[in-house]
């Protein structure tokens, strides 16, 4: 039932992860289903291959961050 209501109505997403300030995860409040941005901004499925690119994405923001917050 909660599919049939995502694909007639559409997901309702909710931000659950910030990877960066313009990255983030969101999952559908209706299936649970997880989504994140592409490239070009569009929101698509979270697949494993997805999810592991978020992670290095987190990674490189977290150290660059970081890094600029260090006094000199």
């Amino acid at each position: 039932m909660k599919n049939i209501l995502c694909s007639s109505m559409g997901h309702q997403l909710t931000p659950t992860k910030k990877i960066t300030r313009h990255i983030s995860e969101y999952k559908c409040k209706r299936c649970k289903a997880e989504f994140t941005l592409n490239a070009d901004g569009q929101i698509v499925a979270l697949s494993k291959k997805r999810k592991e690119i978020n992670i290095t994405l987190e990674k490189i923001y977290l150290k660059k961050t970081r890094k600029h917050k260090e006094p000199a």
